[in-house]
């Protein structure tokens, strides 16, 4: 299972954001499946990610061997996302809701996180420090996302497809999944249960998947995940929890490695999110992929500790597309802190 950062998103490249769209992000799918090896995915897009995964189906027919939209849409209606939040929060969120999403109407931090938490679990402070932010994307991408409308590409799509909505989602409700599977060739509809798709992707008690798929020989959900080849993951969730690969075999972003007191820290999929911040130690190096101490610099980045653990097995960098956790490649997951160890601290 790969997990892919889009471009301007997390530690992917983030560039100038005037050149950020949907398509080029769709288009990096391709790219990315060529650079690396991975023939036939099936990709997975959950929100934002939903429309781009749409997108490259469409505009690269047939690569996929299955694509799953989980809580996504292929064009964008504030009218309808307003109601939804009037469906499971009430008038007064809704307006929140329909200002929080205009581009011209500022809200607080206290009525936008009112807004989230009618669709999603609203993360910790510790959390949301963790988490990379490009907020110079923000205004050219929320342009882009509010004109959204690539329904009429849909019928280009050829790869089996898996679309899955909760009903008490306001933001992409049922409405928004039905519009995409009317614009898929040779669509069918399969039953639907009770639940929500949480915009961090977190598991909720009453959190289902309904689905919409094409039909013909691969159409079969089993098919899709039998095949077991590459899946990729297009935007935040947590599917990575809950799949059979062993964390401690995945190395992370090499050229993501820092180097600080000739210390060479690494990221791994298996750390904490959520661990705390300690105190700042200093400035570390970015290095490239290369071993050891003398690997080639590439980058500057501000070096914190981790509260309760010790310099020399894990450090925090807290600086743009740098910013997260990383360990000292040479201590083994066995000798972890228990604060270090996702889904234990």
């Amino acid at each position: 299972m790969v997990y892919l950062d889009l471009r301007g998103h997390g530690r992917s490249t983030w560039g100038d954001a005037a050149d950020w769209s949907f398509e080029a992000c769709a288009d990096d799918i391709r790219a990315f499946c060529d650079t690396v090896g991975i023939d036939r995915p099936i990709v997975f897009g959950h929100s934002m990610g939903g429309p781009i995964v749409l997108l490259y189906g469409a505009r690269h027919p047939g690569h996929a061997s299955g694509l799953v939209v989980h809580g996504g849409f292929a064009r964008w209606d504030t009218p309808r996302m307003v109601e939804g939040f009037r469906r499971v929060a009430g008038d007064e969120v809704a307006e929140l809701a329909r200002r929080d999403y205009s581009l011209d109407d500022d809200v607080t931090e206290e009525e936008s996180a009112r807004v989230y938490a009618a669709f999603g679990t609203v993360p910790d402070e510790e959390r949301e420090a963790g988490t990379p932010k490009n907020l110079e994307l923000n205004a050219h991408g929320g342009k882009l996302l509010l004109n959204l409308d690539i329904l009429d590409q849909l019928s280009r799509i050829e790869s089996p497809i898996l679309v899955c909505v909760g009903e008490l989602d306001p933001v992409t409700p049922v409405a928004a999944a039905e519009e995409v599977v009317g614009a898929l060739p040779r669509a069918t509809e399969v039953p639907r249960l009770n639940g929500r798709t949480d915009r961090r992707g977190e598991d909720q008690p009453q959190i289902w998947c309904g689905t919409r798929q094409r039909t013909g020989p691969d159409a079969h959900t089993a098919h899709m995940v039998g095949k077991r080849v590459a899946v990729l993951l297009v935007a935040a969730m947590a599917l990575l929890n809950a799949c059979d690969t062993d964390p401690s075999a995945i190395d992370g972003d090499c050229i993501a490695r820092i180097r600080y007191e000739g210390v060479i820290y690494r990221p791994h999929d298996g750390l904490n999110p959520a661990a705390p911040r300690g105190s700042e130690l200093g400035t570390g190096d970015v290095v490239d992929c290369g071993e050891g101490a003398s690997a080639p610099k590439v980058d500057d980045v501000t070096v914190f500790s981790v509260k309760g653990v010790a310099s020399s097995i894990a450090v925090m960098a807290e600086q743009g597309q740098w910013q997260g956790f990383y360990v000292a490649e040479d201590v083994p997951r066995s000798d972890w802190p228990r604060v270090l160890r996702r889904g234990e601290g």
